[in-house]
């Protein structure tokens, strides 16, 4: 057997079984998106189905932070384990259920003095945004240089 048609073979061999030939699994890609999450419709659509409150912004956001991070890291375990992920951009793949879920109920009902407390504490934990990013890039799932940490300052 010639190496172009057995090459040929294992292609359609893998596009049946529904897996991807090993080269691909192993490409890097990238979290970027053509908007920034803040800017996106769809996420400032989510923002104000939670709460129209504009002192909950930045919590609602601080909360998505922190599930984006927890989808990264996973999505990047999954590659670097050879499994199935998708490693693209997250504007309309949130779980706004979860996301919502999150946020400590009643907060919505407190003074926003309270709100802010809330926020200035979970901020200070840190949304571990940094952490899955360098995760990524250190299992080889996103090249260095990829992904702009400017989500972290929205």
């Amino acid at each position: 057997m010639n190496g172009k048609f057995s090459a040929s073979v294992c292609f359609i061999a893998w596009t049946l079984v529904g897996i991807a030939p090993p080269a691909a699994a192993e490409e890097p890609r990238s979290w970027n998106c053509e908007k920034q999450a803040v800017f996106d419709p769809s996420v400032q659509n989510h923002i104000r189905e939670i709460s129209a409150k504009p002192s909950m912004r930045n919590i609602i956001i601080e909360h998505m932070k922190r599930w984006d991070a927890a989808e990264m890291r996973s999505q990047c375990e999954a590659f670097a384990d050879g499994q199935p992920n998708e490693i693209s951009c997250l504007n309309g793949r949130r779980n706004w259920d979860e996301i919502e879920a999150s946020i400590p109920s009643g907060l919505t009902q407190v003074s926003a003095l309270n709100q802010r407390e809330h926020l200035l504490k979970i901020q200070a934990e840190g949304n571990g945004l940094a952490e899955a990013i360098e995760f990524c890039r250190s299992s080889g799932a996103t090249p260095v240089g990829d992904f702009s940490l400017q989500i972290l300052k929205d």
